[in-house]
Order: C-alpha cells, then sequence, then structure tokens
C-alpha cells in the first residue's frame, strides 16, 4: 500500500498518490498533461508530457514558476501577473517585466548592470550597481544621456556622436561641443550669455540672450569684435583698448579712434576718401586715396589749405573764399 492509484470510469484521468499521501500525482490518460502536488497542495508541479515545460505553484497561486526542460529559462509570475521574471540557468541574467510590458528591468547577476527598457523600446537606461553613472538612450539610439549619480554632471550626445551637451546639476551651466570639438558653447542658466569658442581657443563669440551684442574675440584677446544684434554697427579693438574701428554693417564708413580719443579717422567704403580730425575737432584733413589732395580745415572753417601730394602747390582760402 505504499501507492494508491485512482482513476476515472473513463480512464481520461488517473491519480497516483502515495501510502501517506504526502505527494499525490495526477496524469490525463495520454499523458499530455502531469500535476504532482504535495499532501496539503502548498505546492504543485504541472509538465507537459514531453517535460519540456514545468509550471509550480504555491497553495493559493500567487506565486508561479515556469521553466524550460532543462532550466535554462524561469519565468517567475505573480498571481495578478503584474509582475513577470525571467532568469537564465545561471542565474547570470535576470528580467523583470510588469504585466503591460511597459517597463523591462535586466539585471546581471551581481546586480553591477541594470538596464531599464520601455515596452516600445523607445528609452533604455543603463546604470552600474552603485548607480554612480547612468545612461539614458532613445530607441534609435539618436540621443544618449549619461548622468552622474547625484546628478551634478549630465552629459547628452547625438546618436552620431556630432553634438555633446554637458549640464551642471543646477543647471547654471550647459556646455555644447560638436564631435570634432571644433566649436564648444558656453551658456548661462538663464541663456542671458553665450560663449561660443573654437576648438583652438582662437576665436571666442561672446553673445546676450537677446543678440543684441556679440563679442568676437580672438585667443590672446589682442583683437575684439563688438556687433550690434542687426550687424548695423562693428567695433573692432586691440587688447590694450589703444585703438578702435567702428563700421556701419555694409562698411561705407569705417571710424578709427585712438584710445584718448585724441585722433578721429572716418573712411568712406572704397577708401577714396579720408578724414581725420583732433579730439577738439580743431583741424581736421580731408585726403584722397591716392593721397594726391589733402585739405586741411580749421574747426571754425575760417580757414581750408590745399595741398598736393608733392606739397609743389599749396592753396589756401578764407570761409568766405574772399582770400
Amino acid at each position: 500500500m505504499s501507492t494508491s492509484v485512482v482513476r476515472t470510469q473513463d480512464m481520461s484521468t488517473s491519480v497516483v498518490c502515495s501510502q501517506d499521501m504526502s505527494t499525490c500525482v495526477v496524469r490525463t490518460q495520454d499523458m499530455s498533461t502531469c500535476v504532482v502536488c504535495t499532501q496539503d497542495m502548498s505546492t504543485c508541479v504541472v509538465c507537459t508530457q514531453d517535460m519540456s515545460t514545468c509550471v509550480v505553484c504555491t497553495q493559493d497561486m500567487s506565486t508561479c514558476v515556469v521553466c524550460t526542460q532543462d532550466l535554462s529559462t524561469c519565468v517567475v509570475r505573480t498571481q495578478d501577473i503584474s509582475t513577470s521574471v525571467v532568469r537564465s540557468q545561471d542565474m547570470s541574467t535576470s528580467v523583470v517585466r510588469t504585466q503591460d510590458m511597459s517597463t523591462s528591468v535586466v539585471r546581471s547577476q551581481d546586480m553591477s548592470t541594470c538596464v531599464v527598457r520601455t515596452q516600445d523600446m523607445s528609452t533604455c537606461v543603463v546604470c552600474t550597481q552603485d548607480m554612480s553613472t547612468c545612461v539614458v538612450r532613445t530607441q534609435d539610439m539618436s540621443t544618449c544621456v549619461v548622468c552622474t549619480q547625484d546628478m551634478s554632471t549630465c552629459v547628452v550626445r547625438s546618436q552620431d556622436m556630432s553634438t555633446c551637451v554637458v549640464r551642471s546639476q543646477d543647471m547654471s551651466t550647459c556646455i555644447v561641443r560638436t564631435q570634432d570639438m571644433s566649436t564648444c558653447v558656453v551658456r548661462s542658466q538663464d541663456m542671458s550669455t553665450c560663449v561660443v569658442r573654437s576648438q583652438d581657443m582662437s576665436t571666442c563669440i561672446v553673445r546676450t540672450q537677446d543678440m543684441s551684442t556679440c563679442v568676437v574675440c580672438t585667443q590672446d584677446m589682442s583683437t575684439c569684435v563688438v556687433c550690434t544684434q542687426d550687424m548695423s554697427t562693428c567695433v573692432v579693438c586691440t587688447q590694450d583698448m589703444s585703438t578702435c574701428v567702428v563700421c556701419t554693417q555694409d562698411l561705407s564708413t569705417c571710424v578709427v579712434r585712438t584710445q584718448d580719443m585724441s585722433t578721429s579717422v572716418v573712411r568712406s567704403q572704397d577708401m577714396s576718401t579720408s578724414v581725420v580730425r583732433t579730439q577738439d575737432m580743431s583741424t581736421c584733413v580731408v585726403r584722397s586715396q591716392d593721397m594726391s589732395t589733402s585739405v586741411v580745415r580749421s574747426q571754425d572753417m575760417s580757414t581750408s589749405v590745399v595741398r598736393s601730394q608733392d606739397m609743389s602747390t599749396s592753396v589756401v582760402r578764407s570761409q568766405d573764399m574772399s582770400t
């Protein structure tokens, strides 16, 4: 009486139990399904005939484990199927999915790496065990975000790595770099200031938020160009500000001023005419492009002197041309 067998009349189902009823096996006639339960029914195992798949469930069916015959893959499901865990045979990898498959978490055995994916794979998050680094990628890998654990620094890269954005935790600074590092843009949090630097730092452009002012400086700051938003006026100054050039957008007029503003030079676009004025405007010199003619006028225009290039001829006229 070590074993007892109970069969239905049509032999469609058979139940085999041990003498103490500690274990019971229920088989269908064709042996397609086999159920093994403990006496208290706390655990039940359901296997297919070829044992290719086995399901182990707790008595209240709150948890079920489905394994392949070679145990290469195991799935653990909760009763409401809200969560599903898939583990490889060597437990090296574990996958956790929500019921609607909206989120999938893949962890390595030592938990050193953790990958979180959305159902449509639109977003993928990879984190190290200590969460010191997190990488967020979009499905098409067009954008990649790498953040440190404390989120103090975030790097956003485009798929082709053509652009790289580094932001500080408080977003006070934002640095944008191109792949070849040829251009580097630094923006303040309120975007009030924007600095663009070339790779070799040979050129530096500073722009205000409204782009009303644009400053371009060389690496050694030896030359600076300041332009208005509409580029209607440009000022070029040397590092020591000893000389400044102010030009209109079409370069029709250019003014060169010394630091102490003692001398001012105004040139026309074609450089055909050049006007030199002293600070107090006491003297004004007008020269033609080829310097063939030079006109000197006093401040009150009372006297006008016209000289030829070789200074061979000099004409002095009074204001009223009486002399």
